[in-house]
């Protein structure tokens, strides 16, 4: 992006004149931050939309950006999320933009998206996609990506679909014959021999000689007594009973109750996910709605994984120096995280 914006085959003229950066509203000010990080303060003024305008202010700053040309382009670099690009784009006309960075772009993968149309609609030089995310083998998205990024490159929809999709899909039916599984083949690698022109793929083993050594450890936590406890009694109950018969509808809900459970007590409302459950609550056990200032503290005694943990913290934080990431899918279980490291001081 600088090197188009500073420079070109003739002395003294850039390559491109404006630059748009489309990502999700949370990185909006990131990016403008990383501008100035890299490039220097001052080096560049980009104009980051972080939604502080009025509606009014807004649409006045981005006509003022399209009308802009030659030397009056004095912000050359819009940093703008995809749901106020999506929006606004009428409000930059035909202007013409050297350069779209798309951040976080398989966003970009419904072809018949309103964000997708407005971006296409807008009159746009070069077009690059920045994604950390896998494309998954959805040829109708992955072609909607690659028609984005270097437009009929690939032919319309319908000769992409006639000449690589159905072919592709139909060698990876599990029933198809030899000749159309050959055929399915040859495609997929007359694809990947077009495509791999315009993609560049980065993966961790580009960073493997900079990092230290990466040891994976499994470790298996055993229920506490509680949790025991609990789980015999609801995989026992009578709704679960009927699931395993077919007769209940929520097998997703148990399932979650299970999870949660195999985390910590804490995760659930008791007795309300388990009724009955008040006969197994230890004696020391509050239940949370009665806890008051004392929630902010857990009871490790009540998780195998928890007790675990704790005693992994306490003995990293004794012997080292090290810092630690706690990951899980679910806030309410990195609420229980922060308590106990809070409760550690």
């Amino acid at each position: 992006m600088w090197t188009l914006l500073k420079q070109s085959p003739e002395a003294g003229r850039p390559t491109i004149r404006k630059c748009v950066i489309a990502c999700p509203s949370s990185l909006v000010r990131n990016w403008a931050n990383e501008l100035v990080k890299w490039l220097g303060e001052g080096t560049i003024n980009p104009f980051a939309v972080d939604g502080k305008a009025t509606k009014e202010e807004l649409i006045s700053q981005l006509k003022q950006w399209a009308i802009a040309s030659g030397n009056q382009v004095v912000r050359p670099v819009l940093i703008v999320s995809y749901e106020t690009l999506r929006l606004y784009a009428k409000e930059l006309g035909s202007t013409e933009i050297g350069l779209m960075l798309c951040d976080e772009g398989h966003r970009l993968k419904n072809g018949e998206s309103l964000t997708f149309t407005a971006l296409t609609e807008l009159n746009v030089k070069r077009r690059v996609i920045l994604s950390g995310t896998p494309i998954q083998n959805d040829l109708t998205e992955y072609f909607s990506l690659l028609n984005f990024a270097n437009p009929d490159y690939l032919g319309s929809r319908a000769d992409f679909r006639k000449k690589y999709e159905m072919p592709i899909l139909r060698g990876r039916d599990a029933n198809s014959d030899e000749k159309t599984r050959e055929k399915g083949d040859e495609r997929l690698k007359e694809l990947f021999g077009l495509v791999n022109k315009f993609i560049i793929r980065r993966t961790n083993d580009i960073l493997s000689k900079y990092l230290p050594v990466k040891y994976e450890h499994v470790v298996f936590c055993g229920l506490a007594p509680f949790q025991r406890d609990l789980y015999n009694h609801f995989v026992t109950s009578s709704e679960v009973r009927k699931l395993l018969r077919g007769v209940g509808c929520k097998p997703l809900k148990a399932i979650n109750v299970l999870k949660k459970l195999c985390n910590h007590p804490d995760l659930l409302e008791l007795p309300d996910d388990l009724h009955g459950s008040e006969q197994f609550f230890p004696d020391d056990f509050v239940p949370k709605a009665a806890r008051g200032r004392d929630g902010r503290y857990v009871n490790v005694c009540y998780s195998g994984k928890m007790l675990v943990l704790d005693r992994m913290l306490a003995r990293i934080r004794q012997d080292t120096n090290d810092k630690i990431v706690l990951i899980s899918n679910y806030t309410q279980t990195l609420d229980v995280f922060e308590k106990l490291a809070r409760s550690k001081g």
